[in-house]
Parts: structure tokens; C-alpha cells; sequence
């Protein structure tokens, strides 16, 4: 479900623009309220509200890859995460994967299920804290180029130095919240 918020008196009815800025919906996991970029929605020219469903960028997390994570839970969590994809592509939704990895040995499986040459979503969020942490992620971001050659990617966080391709920068979710909040 998605809707629109705008500030109202009592007693006054108004029209509503609907843009980017005022269209909300909630994650299909948590249901934390969050904010709809409808050129993304649009940009295929198929999009339609009715069609689509976000989730949250906790919620994408929990369905990422971690270095940290014993192998057995990274390869589950990557199955969970094309499970409930498929289920939602079969119930009519849009769904852009999110392509993640670990480190080297993930590189083995992680991309394994993602579409050749289609759009996909990248998070570099908690990526780019150390020296290692920059290195592995960029290792990661060359082989889904190399291997995925992605026509469009979605990219959450700040895009780091060489990464190349048809990149769309958003801020990513957590910033929105943190603004929320201080409100």
C-alpha cells in the first residue's frame, strides 16, 4: 500500500500534487514507514504502484551477505533471499535483486540466480570502513561487473572511487530514518 501525507487543517479538504517527495509506504517485513522514489517505480515504463513492494534497508541486511557469518549462513540467507523473491515475482511484484558478497570465497555462489544484463540494487553502506573492508567490496563490485554486466545498477551509499557503469546514487535508508528521528 502506498500513500500520501501532506498537512491538512481541520475541516479543509485539498488536492494533493503525488511526487516523490510525498508518496510513503511501508516494508513488506517490518512495516517501518519509508519514503518512495517514484522514478524508480517508472523508470521500465511497466512499474505500477499496485505491482510494486519495497523493503526497508534493515530489512535488506538481513538478508545479506556478512563476512562475519559462517559460510553456511551466508549461502542461506543468499537462497532466502531469491525464495522470497520468487515468491514475490509470483504474486505479480516488481523485484530488483540485491547483489551481495562477502568476501572472495562468496564469489563462488553469490552471484549464482542473478540476472545477466538486467538492473540491480548495490549497497556500499558499511562497506568502506577500513582499508580491507574498501578492497574486498570493490573486488566484489569487479566480478558482478564482470560477471552479471548489469545494463542498470541501483547503488545505496556513497559510490567509491572506481566504480564504473550505468550507476543511480540514493542515500541510503538509514539517513532518512536518522532524520526522522531528530525531528
Amino acid at each position: 500500500m502506498f500513500f500520501v501525507k501532506a498537512t491538512l487543517a481541520p475541516g479543509v479538504c485539498v488536492r494533493v500534487e503525488v511526487r516523490s517527495d510525498n508518496v510513503f509506504t511501508r516494508c513488506h517485513c517490518c512495516g517501518d514507514e519509508m519514503q518512495v522514489n517514484l522514478t524508480e517505480v517508472f523508470a521500465d515504463g511497466k512499474g505500477t504502484l499496485e505491482d510494486t513492494d519495497v523493503l526497508c534497508k534493515d530489512c535488506t541486511d538481513m538478508l545479506m551477505e556478512r563476512i562475519d557469518y559462517p559460510r553456511a549462513v551466508q549461502i542461506y540467507n543468499h537462497y532466502r533471499k531469491h525464495l522470497i523473491g520468487a515468491y514475490w515475482q509470483s504474486m505479480g511484484l516488481t523485484v530488483i535483486p540485491s547483489v551481495c558478497w562477502s568476501d572472495h570465497e562468496s564469489f563462488d555462489w553469490c552471484f549464482d540466480g542473478e540476472p545477466v544484463g538486467g538492473c540491480v540494487a548495490v549497497s556500499s553502506v558499511g562497506t568502506q570502513k577500513s582499508p580491507s573492508a574498501r578492497s574486498l567490496f570493490m573486488d566484489g563490485y569487479n566480478e558482478m561487473l564482470r560477471r552479471l554486466r548489469p545494463e542498470r545498477i541501483i547503488f545505496f551509499g556513497d559510490v567509491p572511487s572506481g566504480c564504473t557503469g550505468n550507476i543511480e546514487q540514493h542515500a541510503p535508508y538509514y539517513q532518512a530514518v536518522h532524520a526522522r528521528r531528530r525531528c
